[in-house]
């Protein structure tokens, strides 16, 4: 079984990414509880109740609103919460062993939480399009086909699904981009040889470490084979990604003054590695750049868009006796997100595209029916209510990205951060790292295996 210490790097760069005023409809929304799934003192007989748990690492605000609207709502069923890491007294490692150990011995929650796709083809969980199938309201054709198989496993099983996802790409001015034709790794490193008067060609949120951890997370099974617990660090492809990532600055840029669309205007930067989460964002490139092209993250194949359950993802774990008790709550998540008051979708997916195509297409009506002026360091952008020539655009990028994105272990990366800098101080050739690289993570993988 895939080691479970497996953590998304790029979570906490959507966290730089997504402004923090996203959460300001929180307000709009009824305060949680410290434990949502707690039962409370008040005069409802809970006697009938039937209780089925939901456990994850991490749960968020949304999420736990979610269980707290549908325990006040349902009549019958009760969703308990258990926070692995809050219950753990906040120790990562304990934490984990003891999910694991219970998952393993099927001890573990009805409705898993987890981020992404480290048990898309772990049976220890069922497979969801049955539930689908035989949903009354629910179909296949209801989501992005894309999108719905960026959750699968490779046996073609759903075993985990989220509300929302979002789009990573790079994207530059088009006029900047014109003498690209190809979008390779080999492709890049010989573009960065001829931008080294830029200090981040890839925008400021790309540094030498973020650039590698990318490329390895988004090339699939190419460099990491977790089915097979295979290494192929030394091929020529990932040679290519070192040699490509000395050209990058070794830290992130901050600079409070000057937003990446300024840079990017200036020439500063090519293109900037863009995290497009809602159609307003989308926008702002527009708006801010003029024409634009989305040209995609390099891989082996050329620049592909790819698609990232940013939320968290829910599957229902094989050992559970309440698989239908679990799958409602599942599918509420997907039919309906939890809204008060005059909260509409721009607020609730403010940090991720609907799942649904119906609800995305609800999204797109409400920001071609408003105007917005989200605030940068250089003051507020103005956006106008989006044109239909921008949505066909944003649509045409999500209906054409691959769902190629893996997560990263961060043990793989303690095990390269090492070699990594003994590269850059100019003590090992690529090749030369790589072949270390492959020796340390093979052994690391022959031991889990």
């Amino acid at each position: 079984m895939k080691k479970t210490t497996l953590i998304c790097f790029f979570i906490s760069l959507c966290l730089i990414l997504i402004s923090c005023s996203n959460n300001a409809h929180d307000g709009a929304i009824d305060d949680l509880t410290d434990n949502p799934g707690k039962p409370e003192n008040n005069s409802k007989d809970n006697s009938s109740e039937k209780t089925i748990t939901l456990g994850g690492m991490y749960l968020s605000d949304n999420l736990l609103r979610e269980v707290k609207a549908f325990n006040e709502k349902s009549e019958t069923l009760r969703i308990q919460v258990i926070n692995y890491f809050e219950e753990a007294e906040y120790d990562w490692a304990a934490a984990e062993m003891r999910l694991h150990t219970e998952l393993i011995a099927g001890k573990g929650p009805d409705i898993l939480v987890d981020f992404g796709s480290r048990y898309t083809n772990n049976k220890l969980f069922v497979d969801l399009y049955p539930f689908i199938d035989n949903d009354n309201e629910l179909e296949r054709s209801d989501f992005f086909p894309n999108v719905l198989s960026a959750f699968e496993g490779t046996d073609g099983a759903l075993r985990f699904v989220a509300d929302r996802f979002v789009i990573q790409t790079m994207i530059g001015i088009t006029e900047d981009l014109a003498f690209i034709n190809s979008w390779t790794p080999h492709d890049l490193l010989g573009i960065l040889d001829d931008l080294k008067h830029m200090q981040a060609p890839l925008g400021q949120y790309m540094d030498r470490e973020g650039f590698v951890k990318t490329m390895i997370a988004f090339s699939g099974d190419e460099f990491i084979n977790w089915e097979q617990y295979k290494a192929n660090l030394d091929s020529d492809e990932f040679i290519r990604i070192l040699e490509a990532s000395r050209s990058l600055p070794n830290h992130i840029i901050s600079d409070d003054d000057t937003s990446e669309f300024t840079r990017l205007r200036r020439g500063e930067h090519l293109v900037s590695f863009a995290l497009v989460y809602t159609p307003r964002r989308y926008q702002e490139f527009v708006v801010a750049l003029g024409d634009i092209r989305a040209i995609g993250v390099p891989t082996s194949q050329g620049g592909s868009d790819i698609i990232v359950p940013y939320n968290e993802t829910l599957g229902i774990t094989a050992s559970s006796e309440h698989k239908e008790e679990a799958w409602s709550f599942i599918r509420r998540v997907l039919m309906s997100p939890y809204r008060t008051g005059s909260v509409n979708l721009s607020e609730v997916f403010s940090d991720g595209f609907p799942m649904r195509i119906e609800l995305y297409d609800e999204l797109i009506a409400e920001t071609m029916s408003s105007t917005a002026a989200p605030a940068t360091v250089e003051g507020p952008l103005l956006l106008g209510e989006m044109t239909q020539t921008e949505a066909d655009d944003l649509r045409a990028i999500i209906e054409n990205a691959k769902p190629v994105g893996q997560w990263l272990d961060i043990d793989i990366w303690r095990h390269l951060e090492g070699d990594m800098n003994t590269f850059y101080s100019g003590g090992k050739t690529a090749t030369e790292t790589a072949k270390l690289m492959q020796f340390r993570i093979q052994t690391y993988l022959d031991e889990l295996s």
